[in-house]
C-alpha cells in the first residue's frame, strides 16, 4: 500500500495529481523491489517484487538513488565508506548516483521510533564518493526543506549530491 507515500509526495510537492493517480503510474512503470543490504556480499540479497513484464533484473543500473540511505546503514566512518563504495557498485559505468544525506545528527525517528546513524559533515560525504571514483557534477546545501507530518521530522538542511562514474571503466569491486 503506497497510498500514505503518495499523500505525502502530493503534499510536499504541491502536486495537482491525485495520489491514487501517482500511485497507480508509479506501479505501472516498476519493474522490481530489490533488498539491498550495503553492509553485505552481495549487495542485493534478495527481489521482494519483480513484475510479470520484467524478464530480468541487471546487475548494474544507469541510476541509483540513495536518498538518507547510507549514513542510516551504519554508524562507523568505515561503515559509510563501505556503504557508498556498495551503492556504487550497483552502477553502470557513465551512470549516475543521487545521493542525499543530512549532514550534522547522529539519530533520526520514523514515527515513534529513533534510529541511529552516520554522523556526517558534508565534507566526508564528498571525499567518500571522491575515494570511490566518481566525478562529482553537482553539490547542493540546505535542499531539502519540508516537514515530514507523521514523523515531525523538520528538515531545513541536507547535502544533495550528483555523481557520475566514468564511462569505460569498471567498478574495481566487481574485477574478477
Amino acid at each position: 500500500d503506497w497510498s500514505n507515500v503518495c499523500k505525502w509526495i502530493s503534499y510536499v510537492e504541491g502536486s495537482v495529481e491525485q495520489p491514487a493517480m501517482m500511485e497507480a503510474r508509479a506501479r505501472k512503470k516498476m519493474r522490481a523491489v530489490l533488498e539491498v543490504d550495503v553492509q553485505k556480499e552481495p549487495v542485493v540479497q534478495d527481489v521482494y517484487y519483480k513484475s510479470p513484464t520484467c524478464n530480468q533484473i541487471p546487475e548494474q543500473f544507469d541510476v541509483v538513488a540513495t536518498i538518507f540511505c547510507l549514513q542510516s546503514s551504519g554508524e562507523t566512518a568505515e561503515q559509510y565508506a563501505r556503504a557508498v563504495k556498495s551503492a556504487v557498485s550497483l552502477i553502470k559505468p557513465g551512470g549516475f548516483l543521487l545521493q542525499a544525506e543530512v549532514p550534522h545528527i547522529s539519530e533520526y525517528s520514523t514515527g515513534h521510533r529513533r534510529f541511529g546513524c552516520r554522523y556526517v559533515t558534508e565534507d566526508e560525504v564528498l571525499q567518500c564518493l571522491k575515494a570511490a571514483q566518481l566525478i562529482i557534477i553537482a553539490a547542493m546545501e540546505n535542499v531539502f526543506q519540508s516537514t515530514y507530518i507523521e514523523s515531525k521530522f523538520r528538515s531545513e538542511v541536507g547535502l544533495g549530491v550528483l555523481v557520475q562514474w566514468p564511462v569505460g571503466q569498471s567498478y574495481p569491486l566487481l574485477q574478477s
